[in-house]
């Protein structure tokens, strides 16, 4: 299986949450845009040193936002405007949906979506 792992996915991770263990470890990709927010969220939560093992030990996973994706992601976004969705979140979806993997998260505007492993 396919996954792609958005920013609450690996924040998941860095926090040793073991329901996200195995996705890790399978053919999971993000964005470098999921990669900034990941930074700053441990940087946060954690510290420097924390978040350059992070940010090192995913960046195998990471690809470029390709310029198609972002009028399809705000066309969905808009679409979706009382879920309150991030643009990261829309962008990552889109992109997971166009090259058919599954959209892991634990955010609960996308439970119960097609193409979600929604995750807690």
């Amino acid at each position: 299986m396919k996954y792609f792992l958005d920013t609450y996915a690996l924040v998941e991770i860095t926090k040793g949450n073991k329901n996200f263990e195995g996705y890790i470890e399978s053919d999971a990709i993000t964005l470098r845009l999921n990669m900034a927010e990941l930074y700053h969220s441990t940087l946060s939560d954690f510290n420097e040193k924390t978040a350059d093992y992070f940010f090192k030990l995913f960046a195998r996973l990471t690809f470029e936002l390709p310029p198609d994706i972002i009028p399809k992601a705000i066309k969905f976004r808009k679409l979706n405007n009382k879920k309150n969705l991030s643009y990261a979140d829309c962008l990552g979806y889109i992109f997971a949906r166009d090259n058919h993997r599954i959209f892991v998260t634990g955010d609960k505007a996308f439970e119960g979506m097609e193409g979600v492993a929604f995750v807690k």
